[in-house]
């Protein structure tokens, strides 16, 4: 930690590396003994990364401040051992030397430019026509958990009004889409509302789209393909807080000690490439067994609020 210019600047710095063994997780077991699995102490991993803060006084008078901290941290999770190297999940497998939950998945190559079909690349890398679940490999470096994340804030005031924002940042982290698999499903689901770039679908030999030709049916399948999985950045702006506070010498009148009027807006933008929201996962009792942030499905919104209040102090 430091303070710089008679403490108007503060910046701190953490670094960490945590070591946990003995993780839990369910262990398969032939079901010949009854059960399916049992829960055991299977593995260790390591969490490692830093965090940085940095806060100062821009502007600093009798009647104007201006205050502004930026922070930013930095994970990195690493499996170090197992009971086995290769532990599936659903969508995801435990693999040493990879972060915990790493994508599973089929590749998808794209739409067939000449027929108008789902291309998939096979396990060796060719490329085929043909669905098949036994093509899924793991996907590097791909996993759910966060990598980054970080916020900006700032307050301003000047005599009796005050002005403060917060913006939060995320990313590093990759999300299943179900809404967008549903939502543009290459026809299965053509009887439930689509996204409009649903349309972007294969018409004639030589279109390049996103979509394959809905009129074969053997394209009325929509496969879990990494074609839906998608980064989980995004930027938002949190909350927006514009006060004033009465003079003292007016309050006293009314015989309270303080009164202050205030317009305060709550999640009023983000901007991300994900088609959806990013901060949502899977709604309730859509799955009894999700891994935190690992798919999105239907979940509700954060909130999009105004809110005048009147804060008075006796």
């Amino acid at each position: 930690e430091a303070s710089l210019l008679n403490n108007r600047l503060t910046v701190s710095a953490d670094y960490y590396n945590r070591k946990t063994d003995d993780l839990l997780y369910g262990v398969n077991v032939s079901q010949t003994t009854g059960f399916a699995s049992y829960t055991g102490n299977i593995g260790n991993m390591v969490n490692k990364g830093y965090e940085l803060l940095v806060s100062g006084d821009i502007i600093k008078k009798k009647d104007l401040t201006w205050n502004m901290s930026v922070s930013y941290s930095n994970n990195d999770n690493k499996i170090t051992s197992l009971y086995s190297d290769n532990v599936p999940n659903t969508l995801s497998r435990l693999k040493i030397g990879q972060p915990i939950n790493t994508f599973y998945l089929v590749r998808w190559a794209g739409i067939n430019a000449d027929n108008g079909k789902n291309q998939f690349y096979k396990a060796d890398g060719s490329i085929t026509d043909v669905y098949s679940a036994s093509d899924a490999v793991l996907l590097e470096g791909k996993s759910p958990l966060v990598k980054y994340f970080g916020s900006v804030n700032t307050s301003l005031s000047y005599k009796g009004i005050d002005l403060s924002a917060q913006v939060y940042y995320s990313g590093g982290n990759y999300i299943m889409n179900y809404m967008w698999q549903n939502a543009a499903s290459d026809g299965e689901s053509f009887n439930n509302n689509q996204f409009v770039e649903a349309f972007n679908y294969w018409k004639k030999p030589g279109d390049k789209v996103q979509y394959a030709n809905p009129l074969d049916p053997s394209q009325n399948i929509t496969y879990t393909t990494d074609k839906y999985l998608q980064k989980g950045d995004y930027i938002t702006l949190r909350d927006v807080t514009l006060g004033y506070t009465l003079p003292a010498s007016i309050v006293s009148k009314a015989r309270i000690k303080g009164l202050r009027l205030f317009l305060q807006g709550t999640n009023l933008w983000l901007g991300t490439k994900f088609k959806g929201t990013p901060e949502v996962g899977q709604a309730n009792s859509e799955t009894t067994t999700p891994v935190q942030g690992q798919s999105t499905l239907y979940g509700y919104p954060p909130i999009k609020a105004m809110t005048l209040g009147v804060n008075v102090s006796f």
